[in-house]
C-alpha cells in the first residue's frame, strides 16, 4: 500500500512539473507577444519621445517636406531626379552650447559652388571663406543659398523647410578659420556645412582645425564619411566642407568619393553639398521607429 501511494505522489509530481514547465514556455511566448504588442500599441498611438533620448547614429525624419535632389550642376533640375523627405543623422549632442541636436544629412541635397566671385576683368576668383561665401561680385554662394538669404534670398534649402521644421531649428555660433593665417572668426548659421575636424580629420593637411569632433565621427574610418545624391547614378561624390586650405585663397576643403579628405576649388559647380543642422533637444519624435529604422519627427 505505501509502495503504491509513493508510485501515485511520484506521477502526481511529474504532472506538476510538466504543467509548469508548459506554463513557462508559454509565459515566454506570450513575453514576446505583449512586447510585440507593446511596440505596435507605441506605434499606433502615436507615443513620442524627446529628441535628445535617441542614440548618436539614429536617424530622423521629418515627412511633411519634401526636397527635390537635382543632379545636375548649380541645383539643376534633370530628368530621373527623386523628390522625398529628408533623413538625418543625429552626429552630436549639446555641441558648440547649442544645447541642441545636431542632424548631418544623410544624402548629399545638390551640386553647388562654394563660391562663384569674380575679378574685375570677369574670371572666376571663387573664395573659400565660408562667412563671405556668395558677398562681394559673387552670382551664387553656398552660405546663402544653405540658408535661403542674401544673393539667394526665398530659394534655396532653408525655403524648402517647412513651417514646423522651421520652428526646431536652432542658429548656430560655428567656428570658422580664413585661409591665410588661420585667423579665428565665427558665423551665425541655421544651415552650415561641416568642417574637416568634425568629421573626424585628426591631421589637418594643408589645414586647420576648425571646431571639434562630432561623436559620430570619432576614430571614424573614411567609408563612413561616404555619402550620395538620390538618384544620381553615380555613386559616392566629393563634397564640400567650411575648412580653407591654406595654398590659396581659392582651395576648399571637400572629402573624396572614398571617404578621404582633399579640396576642390571654390568655383566648381560639381561638388556636393552635405548640410548640417542644430534642432531643439525638445523636438519630438515617434517613440519607436518605422519599418526603415528612422525615427520620425512629430508637431502639435
Amino acid at each position: 500500500m505505501e509502495r503504491k501511494f509513493i508510485k501515485i505522489a511520484s506521477l502526481v509530481l511529474m504532472l506538476i512539473l510538466m504543467v509548469a514547465f508548459a506554463g513557462c514556455s508559454k509565459d515566454e511566448d506570450n513575453g514576446d507577444a505583449i512586447a510585440g504588442s507593446e511596440k505596435e500599441q507605441k506605434e499606433s498611438s502615436g507615443e513620442t519621445v524627446q529628441i535628445s533620448s535617441l542614440n548618436i547614429g539614429d536617424r530622423v525624419m521629418d515627412e511633411s517636406w519634401d526636397w527635390e535632389f537635382r543632379t545636375g550642376y548649380v541645383y539643376v533640375q534633370r530628368e530621373g531626379d527623386v523628390t522625398s523627405p529628408i533623413t538625418w543623422i543625429i552626429v552630436a549632442k549639446d555641441h558648440y552650447n547649442s544645447l541642441g541636436v545636431t542632424l548631418l544629412c544623410e544624402n548629399l541635397i545638390a551640386y553647388f559652388p562654394f563660391d562663384t566671385s569674380r575679378f574685375e576683368n570677369g574670371l572666376l576668383a571663387g573664395q573659400n571663406h565660408w562667412g563671405e561665401s556668395g558677398t562681394g561680385t559673387a552670382k551664387h554662394g553656398l552660405r546663402p543659398w544653405l540658408n535661403s538669404n542674401g544673393i539667394h534670398d526665398g530659394e534655396g534649402f532653408y525655403s524648402a523647410f517647412s513651417d514646423n521644421f522651421k520652428s526646431i531649428v536652432l542658429e548656430t555660433e560655428i567656428p570658422n578659420k580664413e585661409y591665410e593665417k588661420g585667423t579665428a572668426y565665427t558665423t551665425n548659421d541655421k544651415v552650415f556645412i561641416p568642417s574637416s575636424t568634425e568629421l573626424g580629420d585628426t591631421e589637418h593637411i594643408d589645414t586647420y582645425e576648425i571646431g571639434s569632433v562630432y561623436p559620430f565621427f570619432e576614430g571614424a574610418e573614411g567609408k563612413l564619411r561616404t555619402a550620395m545624391i538620390k538618384g544620381d547614378g553615380w555613386g559616392e561624390r566629393n563634397y564640400w566642407l567650411r575648412s580653407p586650405n591654406t595654398q590659396g585663397y581659392r582651395p576648399v576643403g571637400s572629402v573624396y568619393e572614398s571617404g578621404f579628405f582633399t579640396n576642390d576649388f571654390a568655383d566648381f559647380d560639381s561638388i556636393g553639398v552635405r548640410p548640417v543642422v542644430n534642432v531643439s533637444s525638445s523636438a519630438m519624435v515617434s517613440a519607436e521607429p518605422d519599418e526603415n529604422g528612422v525615427y520620425i519627427l512629430k508637431f502639435k
